[in-house]
């Protein structure tokens, strides 16, 4: 699958920072994402390394503070631009002193009354001596499947309906996230989402034989990546291994691995039916002979219901195949009768386009 949108890190690191080196230089609006202990930075041109320090103005006024431990730079893939990941760990607070207190005050010590000890906040929760880290914020992932030429336009529309509906679910979370597991576990959940409804849709154009199961597979792995780096799960340009083993425990791929099962195994049956009209016969000359004649007997019983309808409409069996918009295969082996079934999808889409109920269809 080709991703789109060159600009989608971008879109994503909306959080503005500042840079300041050991020696005294300050770098202003490094736009990031937060994500503890990593943080994101789309500049790659930043001049940053370990011991730097990065801050995060808060809405009340103080800031976030972070050591950079260590920097990585991960190479533009799958239309996502170059980024830098750092991994830091943030600066502890310290309780608040008289002499820190002196210095926020803009009036001289004698004309300063003591501050009573009710009035001075309160210190930080500590676990250990240790303050713990702030909350992680969420950042809702824009995906835009880049899709195939060939990929219906109803099933595109339907995969758009279940991103929002995706997006309206991960969002009614933000308030319960606690930490990178809460964060990682709901960004998960919205990649898991998202994947399945081009899964379904995928592995339907394989049940109607419009794609193999070998492309329908690959296609669906390849947007499950795409959703994975954009929601900023992966790893040097990889599902790690103990998300991967989540991602297979989910209902969402346990779904999704049946609906392929069943798309492979359809077309490996029908495979083996159309054998004999690639000469691939039976060397037993009577199981031969039964199988030529179950053909004849099926495209008789075939064609008697659906040739008087493309007479009647002056259609060739190609208009159907167009109007009831499945594979060529499902409609001329069908009518042939060397296809012992056709699937149940196929069915009723060639019915409805033949303006007949699919219990009207022969097997």
């Amino acid at each position: 699958m080709r991703q789109g949108l060159e600009g989608e890190l971008s879109a994503l690191l909306n959080e503005i920072l500042s840079m300041h080196k050991p020696d005294g230089p300050v770098f202003e609006k490094v736009y990031a994402r937060v994500s503890l202990p990593r943080i994101f930075v789309a500049d790659i041109q930043l001049p940053i390394e370990g011991g730097d320090r990065l801050t995060r103005p808060l809405p009340n006024g103080l800031k976030d503070e972070f050591i950079v431990d260590d920097r990585v730079y991960r190479s533009a893939s799958g239309g996502v631009p170059d980024y830098f990941e750092l991994t830091v760990h943030a600066v502890v607070d310290t309780p608040l002193t008289e002499s820190s207190t002196e210095t926020r005050q803009t009036a001289p010590r004698e004309s300063r009354s003591p501050i009573p000890v009710s009035r001075l906040p309160p210190p930080p929760t500590t676990l250990g001596g240790i303050s713990g880290p702030p909350a992680p914020i969420l950042t809702i992932p824009t995906i835009e499947i880049d899709y195939p030429e060939d990929f219906p336009k109803p099933a595109r529309r339907r995969i758009v309906r279940e991103r929002l509906r995706a997006v309206e679910a991960l969002a009614q979370k933000r308030g319960s996230i606690r930490s990178t597991e809460d964060l990682e576990s709901a960004l998960l959940k919205f990649t898991l989402q998202v994947f399945a409804a081009f899964a379904k849709e995928t592995c339907d154009l394989g049940r109607r034989e419009l794609w193999t199961a070998e492309r329908c597979e690959s296609e669906c792995r390849e947007v499950l990546l795409y959703c994975a780096r954009v929601a900023f799960l992966t790893r040097d340009g990889r599902i790690p291994d103990d998300l991967q083993t989540k991602i297979e425990r989910s209902d969402e791929w346990k779904e999704y691995w049946r609906l392929i099962l069943e798309v492979a195994d359809n077309q490996a049956d029908n495979d083996q039916t159309d054998s004999i009209t690639r000469g691939q016969v039976d060397p037993n000359p009577e199981a031969n002979f039964r199988e030529v004649a179950e053909i004849g007997e099926r495209a008789a019983r075939r064609q008697a219901v659906v040739n008087p309808v493309l007479k009647q409409r002056g259609w060739k069996p190609r208009r159907l195949v167009t109007e009831a918009g499945v594979g060529k295969n499902s409609v001329y082996k069908y009518l042939d009768g060397t296809r012992r079934t056709i699937t149940k999808e196929n069915r009723e889409a060639i019915a409805a386009a033949l303006n007949l109920n699919p219990e009207q269809l022969p097997d």
